[in-house]
């Protein structure tokens, strides 16, 4: 049967609701069960644990099914919970890594090459070369693979570091990592 308040043409009730999970929700539940503690985590967050307490229930509501085992000394999560678990962490890593891709954008060019060559030119000029080359403000999102058969490089750009001449950030300098 299909619903007309979900695009995905299913009647069940969870599916209709879930959609409306937010991302601080998840956040919280993550954090509950990494403390293994409501009140913990809420201190973390600066959030009174039954806001938590509230979001969480809400969610089990919405689920239909329980997602956390409370006891007097913290709370651990179900079966059912710890399914939960791994989806939200995969839901807020891909969310953060979309806010810093999307955001490399807005410093300049991004993107990656694929340099083919012999590991003659590779240790003789080519990674100087790439480094040069990366060492250019513009050019610092850029990612440069050099394979060579089996074996490649990979010239990375380092941790930021603030001087008092340039008080923004700017590599230190590049290094070139080497892979089997």
């Amino acid at each position: 049967m299909e619903s007309p308040d979900f695009p995905f043409g299913t009647s069940e009730p969870w599916r209709r609701h879930i959609r409306d999970t937010d991302l601080k929700t998840l956040r919280l539940f993550v954090a509950v069960c990494d403390h293994r503690n409501i009140a913990q985590a809420a201190a973390e967050a600066h959030i009174e644990p039954s806001a938590i307490s509230k979001r969480i229930a809400q969610l089990e509501s919405e689920l239909g099914v329980p997602l956390l085992s409370r006891a007097r000394r913290g709370v651990q999560p179900t079966a059912a919970g710890v399914a939960l678990l791994e989806h939200a962490r995969n839901v807020l890593f891909t969310m953060e890594r979309m806010v810093s891709d999307v955001a490399a954008f807005g410093g300049g060019l991004k993107g990656r090459v694929s340099v083919c060559a012999s590991v003659s030119a590779i240790a003789e000029t080519l990674l100087d070369d790439i480094a040069s080359f990366m060492r250019e403000p513009e050019y610092q999102n850029i990612r440069v693979d050099t394979p060579a058969g089996r074996h490649s490089s990979r010239v990375t750009h380092p941790p930021c570091q603030r001087s008092e001449q340039n008080p923004f950030l700017r590599p230190a300098a590049y290094q070139v990592h080497d892979f089997e």
